[in-house]
């Protein structure tokens, strides 16, 4: 948005043009603004056995991506205007950004973010030398017991590479606090002032709910911003008070749920 390759209100059907053919009619109102806000009515994630099937799959991920937005956007939306945090929704979104930006998705990241603020240590899939641990028990989205470490050879430690737009990641905590900080009052060299507030607004204005990769909460003291994830086997949560003028960032290597919950409750405890 930045450099005038695309406004947030952009149609998904023209931000995708050369797959609006095979898209759904009832896609046609939702734009990028929407995807990011997770009202634009995609499915949580990949279905199971397209997860299997993308763990296998060796094509560059720009193709990928292609594929998975062709696939989601030949449905109907699922309940548009509902809140749903998307996995599936942001990996369209780097679909978008493969098209928009001339370069892949993971090029354009390092180009335009990354560079510029002097992150250096990033990585796609498992760290090698701090394995995570997955849960040895699940219950529908709730996860009990430390299970066995999770060797970072496996492609089963982390979620397919078509999920780098939503969060294969690996980073030092001192990198990620350099990213952390554009969103702070005076902390962004990278995006103009309007930019960041519109990135921390919430949906329609409200004053708590999800913004564009935050959440704002009223439920933990002195936190304005939280954001957390996982991929079942870490665990990571960053936190900006009310003011944006501190910050706090936890990352533990189990993706137990409790330990989920935990790391919003730590880096609140930091914050002064």
């Amino acid at each position: 948005m930045e450099l005038g390759h695309a406004e947030w209100d952009m149609p998904l059907e023209q931000a995708l043009a050369d797959i609006a053919g095979d898209m759904h009619p009832d896609w046609t109102r939702q734009t990028v603004d929407s995807v990011f806000w997770c009202r634009a009515g995609f499915k949580a994630n990949l279905s199971p056995a397209q997860m299997r099937k993308a763990w296998d799959d060796s094509r560059p991920l720009a193709d990928q991506r292609s594929d998975a937005a062709r696939q989601a956007l030949s449905d109907p939306p699922d309940r548009p205007d509902e809140f749903r945090y998307s996995n599936l929704g942001l990996i369209v979104v780097g679909a978008v950004i493969d098209r928009l930006a001339g370069a892949t998705f993971e090029q354009a990241l390092d180009a335009h973010v990354l560079a510029p603020l002097g992150i250096e240590s990033v990585g796609y899939g498992p760290p090698g030398e701090i394995w995570g641990h997955p849960a040895r028990f699940r219950l529908g989205n709730f996860t009990v017991l430390t299970g066995p470490p999770a060797d970072p050879a496996d492609p089963f430690s982390d979620n397919p590479a078509v999920f780098s737009a939503a969060g294969t990641m690996h980073i030092t905590m001192a990198d990620w606090a350099k990213f952390v900080r554009v969103f702070m009052v005076g902390g962004s060299s990278l995006l103009h002032a309007s930019t960041v507030d519109r990135l921390l607004r919430t949906h329609h204005g409200g004053e708590y709910g999800m913004t564009m990769g935050w959440s704002r909460t009223g439920v933990l003291p002195r936190v304005g911003y939280a954001m957390q994830g996982s991929n079942t086997m870490w665990s990571t949560a960053a936190l900006i008070d009310s003011d944006r003028q501190r910050a706090a960032l936890v990352a533990c290597n189990d993706g137990r749920s409790r330990v989920l919950t935990g790391t919003a409750r730590l880096a609140a405890s930091l914050l002064p």
